[in-house]
């Protein structure tokens, strides 16, 4: 068998490069203009900094966020990660469950919003048709489970995976062609590898 793994990485929490160009008015003329400090819940509590500028052309000002971070109080690599497997069938209980482990309460209506824009990257497939597609057997145990062909895990950033289930697809090109996109605007991670490398990493749901 084989596993798909969905990695969350480390939220960047400063911008590595300035602005090119006014999001109002595409000037490349801007000016800093201060900076504040943001409390971003992720698998830990991080403080971003994001800096603030002007542009002279407009005059109107904005701000410059770090990769995966925006308004939200939640860094958008977890909102997408709940989202996805969301979309997979996991219920709300199921999602908050992983996720309060790690002490990182996601508001049900967060998952919902955050499922839409994946329903409208799903290129015409509606959610219900990706759900029977690839249904999930979520009984899965390690070295005896043999119910449907890829095991499916995600990478909390402790060493440790947590196996969600089992997909009914053998293929594992197939499910990463479709699920890349869907964390297009993250940097979340969408490997491969055989189950043999869960001996030394497992970690039961």
């Amino acid at each position: 068998m084989s596993v798909i793994l969905l990695r969350l990485p480390e939220l960047s929490t400063n911008t590595n490069n300035r602005p090119h160009q006014c999001p109002y008015c595409g000037s490349q003329i801007l000016q800093r203009w201060g900076k504040v400090k943001k409390q971003v819940k992720d698998i830990r509590e991080v403080v971003a900094v994001i800096y603030r500028y002007k542009c002279l052309d407009c005059e109107r000002t904005f701000r410059d966020y770090p990769d995966d971070i925006d308004r939200s109080d939640h860094g958008r690599n977890i909102r997408r990660l709940a989202a996805v497997l969301w979309a997979l069938g996991f219920s709300y209980r199921e999602i908050t469950r992983i996720f309060d482990e790690k002490k990182v309460n996601l508001s049900r209506s967060t998952i919902w919003r955050e499922g839409q824009e994946v329903n409208s990257q799903l290129s015409g497939r509606r959610i219900n048709q990706l759900r029977q597609d690839y249904q999930i057997d979520k009984t899965y145990i390690h070295k005896v489970s043999s119910n449907f062909g890829l095991v499916l895990a995600i990478d909390l950033r402790n060493d440790k995976y947590v196996i969600l289930g089992t997909l009914n697809e053998h293929n594992p090109s197939y499910v990463t062609t479709w699920l890349r996109p869907l964390f297009k605007d993250t940097n979340i991670e969408v490997t491969q590898f055989g189950t043999d490398s869960l001996d030394r990493i497992y970690a039961p749901n």
